[in-house]
């Protein structure tokens, strides 16, 4: 009876081996097309628990060590981030190869009646609105006009701090 028993966890841990190799060989999806590089996450949850407060941070951290296109897990789904100007100009380019997306848990959350992300959208009239302010902010942010952005932020910036100074000093 436990000799069975041991054959069967035997033959189930060769039939999961067999199959991770499969699914390497293709590339680690259905179309057999090699995936972005990123890091390992845990199961279940995916890269989320190191994302941390500060996603934009993080992703330039990744960005150094994978390059500027590479993937992320959060929870069961992959997400490709795009992480220089170059790269996210020419996605909005090509419009069609990145529109229609599935639909997920993620992008529910972050897509509502108020509010709305155009990276979570598909290919619909809101969504090519806000690609074209998407291409629009990043060449103003890109051209020689962004002196003036800076400023601005800049200004921005030490008004939130001041803010932010004077709530820490009151409490």
């Amino acid at each position: 009876m436990i000799a069975w028993t041991i054959v069967q966890i035997a033959v189930l841990i060769w039939a999961i081996q067999m199959l991770w190799k499969y699914y390497k060989a293709n590339g680690g999806n259905k179309f057999g097309l090699p995936e972005p590089p990123g890091p390992y996450g845990l199961p279940v949850v995916g890269y989320m628990p190191f994302i941390g407060s500060k996603a934009h941070l993080t992703f330039v951290k990744l960005a150094q060590k994978y390059g500027d296109i590479f993937q992320v897990q959060f929870g069961t789904q992959k997400v490709v981030v795009l992480n220089s100007f170059d790269v996210i100009k020419e996605a909005l380019n090509k419009d069609a190869s990145f529109a229609g997306r599935p639909s997920s848990a993620a992008a529910e959350i972050f897509v509502t009646e108020t509010t709305s992300s155009f990276t979570m959208r598909t290919g619909d009239a809101q969504w090519k609105f806000l690609r074209k302010l998407a291409i629009k902010a990043l060449s103003m942010f890109a051209s020689s006009r962004n002196s003036r952005l800076e400023a601005v932020i800049d200004e921005a910036s030490e008004e939130l701090h001041a803010e932010l100074s004077l709530q820490w000093t009151t409490n």
